[in-house]
């Protein structure tokens, strides 16, 4: 008999299984149904693992030195700007030259002609 033929002309096909044969048929059939539980659990958690590292890549910006220098120059000028404008206000309001002020400014500038 050829093993290519086709299975259900073959003459065993059109008896029933015995019980060991029936026994054997379903053991191999739980095998396969955990074999493919089993690979689609591994293919489930793979992609899972693919999406956690994806979704982790699109949350994270690297910035590079420069620019956080950039960013901080930035920031330091804005400061900087704050400070002058409040400056101006108070001279114009006539509150700069507070008698406070005028001292902390002596202090330092003497500390300044101590240090030459």
């Amino acid at each position: 008999m050829n093993i290519n033929q086709d299975p259900l002309k073959r003459p065993d096909a059109q008896r029933t299984p015995s019980a060991a044969e029936r026994a054997s048929m379903e053991v191999t059939r739980r095998h396969v149904q955990q074999a493919n539980n089993e690979g689609r659990r591994v293919v489930a958690e793979s992609a899972e693992r693919v999406k956690a590292q994806s979704r982790s890549r699109e949350d994270s910006i690297e910035i590079s030195v420069r620019s956080r220098r950039a960013e901080q120059a930035d920031e330091a000028k804005s400061d900087h700007q704050l400070r002058i404008e409040q400056f101006r206000k108070e001279h114009k309001a006539g509150t700069l030259a507070s008698p406070e002020r005028v001292r902390r400014a002596a202090e330092s500038m003497l500390q300044r002609s101590d240090k030459r």
